[in-house]
């Protein structure tokens, strides 16, 4: 009866007891006979309360059925989302990763901002969340190889962001009148 009701299942899966593993099984045999999802419902699913792998690959065969622009409204919180994945040295990819990977192959501007959304991940004051989305970044321009010229903007994009970085703190970092700034940064050659 439950599984017709697509709202009931992250209240369902709350009260699971996944420490018992019989009651674990139970409940994941039942989620391919649950109906379809709305992408908010997949989206919890995939945060901090559910850590258990069958739960979060459900998910993801959920957020698979979504076409690409619906994927780009939610791309900062499944970016978001890698963190409660269990992404280590040691172990391989995620299915959300592989899943975002693939779809960011597929799009371009779906994996611009997914580089780039990895990118700013990656500044994350903690070290082993910064290290695990470098790890996906890399995993994603290690599949960029087959679209070469994508891979290349990105790389283009990385240098111009790195120079107006620089030049922000330059400017920053000078003593001069505002005038002088402002004749700096025209005088910048910011190449494109």
């Amino acid at each position: 009866y439950l599984t017709r009701d697509k709202k009931v299942i992250t209240k369902f899966l709350k009260c699971v007891a996944w420490s018992d593993l019989t009651e674990a099984k139970q409940a994941v045999e039942l989620l391919p006979k649950w109906v379809d999802i709305d992408l908010d419902d997949a989206l919890e699913l995939l945060g901090a309360n559910f850590n258990d792998r069958s739960v979060r690959g459900y998910a993801v065969s959920q957020l698979k059925k979504a076409d690409d622009d619906v994927i780009l409204l939610y791309l900062l919180q499944l970016v978001q989302a890698l963190k409660f994945e269990n992404i280590s040295d040691k172990s391989s990819s995620s299915s959300l990763a592989e899943f975002l990977i693939e779809r960011a192959i597929k799009n371009p501007i779906l994996g611009n901002n997914f580089h780039w959304f990895l990118m700013v991940e990656c500044e994350d004051g903690n070290k082993t969340v910064s290290k695990m989305y470098g790890k996906v970044d890399y995993q994603f321009m290690t599949e960029m190889t087959k679209v070469y010229q994508r891979r290349e903007i990105l790389r283009r994009q990385g240098e111009l962001v790195q120079n107006l970085s620089s030049l922000s703190k330059e400017i920053r970092n000078m003593k001069d009148t505002r005038p002088k700034k402002v004749k700096k940064i025209e005088s910048y050659n910011i190449r494109s």
